[in-house]
């Protein structure tokens, strides 16, 4: 098989190159090689014509960089933790009312001032104060009764007319734990009048009434009659003598209780007839332990 090869341009144009640098003046031909000239018959396309170049536009110059501070590094959170103290509110609230009335002291120019101790609220102590005086301002009589807690109340005692009031001290008209107290609350022509008061479970003072008045028991004598007062011990009794004549006396007693708080009642009498004045005796007296008129 025999192959042909085709010179390329390539190679014609070495083999030119080589003649000529072998020949002096003259065409030589390298021997047993034909010098043939090939032209390529390959026509290559005319020149692509590229569109015109396209014109960017002018590069935007950039502001320079700002510079930024550098970072500020923040110190680590801090947790507090706070407690509230509980809130205590204090209200002041207004003393409650005295019971018994708000009374100022004795006054000063307080006239016919007695006193006595007694255990009014029946605590086991008489260490309660009654004080019996005359107030020339509002002229009245007046009784006290002061306590050791700092209460106190006062009663106008009325009906005094010529004479006067003073309290006389302790005396039991049932037989409860707490003291009463008698007093003189006036006179009559040839006796004194004798009331009793006591006190309710807040220390106000208040007085024994008989019949739907104030109790009054007059203790003195006439050449004519004769009228007492007695303590028992759980109650009072009254005593009365009376001339019927002829040298001959009349005498009765009545007994005293107490039906409520204020109220004295009679519950009791007896009358005993004929008797002789030296039957009678003296009977016009406070026969009250530790009392005096």
């Amino acid at each position: 098989m025999t192959v042909s090869h085709r010179p390329t341009t390539l190679t014609v144009v070495l083999l030119l190159g080589l003649t000529t640098a072998c020949g002096s003046g003259g065409s030589t031909s390298a021997p047993g090689v034909p010098l043939t000239t090939t032209s390529d018959p390959t026509t290559l396309p005319a020149a692509t014509t590229l569109p015109a170049a396209t014109t960017l536009p002018v590069a935007t110059t950039l502001p320079p960089a700002t510079t930024l501070p550098p970072a500020t590094t923040l110190p680590p959170a801090t947790t507090t933790t706070t407690t509230a103290a509980p809130t205590t509110t204090t209200t002041t609230l207004p003393p409650p009312p005295a019971p018994c009335g708000v009374y100022p002291g004795v006054p000063a120019g307080a006239l016919e001032v007695n006193t006595a101790t007694i255990d009014a609220l029946g605590d086991g102590t008489a260490d309660d104060t009654v004080t019996s005086y005359f107030d020339p301002g509002p002229s009245e009589w007046r009784l006290r009764l002061d306590l050791p807690s700092g209460s106190t109340s006062e009663l106008t005692v009325g009906g005094i007319g010529a004479g006067f009031l003073k309290v006389l001290g302790a005396a039991q008209v049932d037989a409860g734990g707490a003291d009463e107290f008698l007093a003189v609350a006036g006179s009559g022509a040839s006796a004194l009048n004798v009331g009793a008061f006591g006190a309710d479970s807040d220390g106000c003072l208040f007085r024994f009434t008989l019949d739907g008045g104030p109790f009054s028991a007059p203790v003195g004598a006439t050449v004519t009659h004769q009228d007492g007062l007695t303590c028992t011990g759980s109650g009072l009794a009254l005593g009365h003598a009376e001339d019927t004549g002829g040298g001959m006396w009349e005498m009765s007693g009545t007994s005293l209780s107490r039906t409520s708080l204020t109220q004295l009642s009679a519950t009791a009498s007896s009358i005993i007839g004929g008797l002789s004045e030296a039957d009678v005796g003296n009977i016009a007296v406070l026969s009250c332990p530790g009392l005096s008129l």
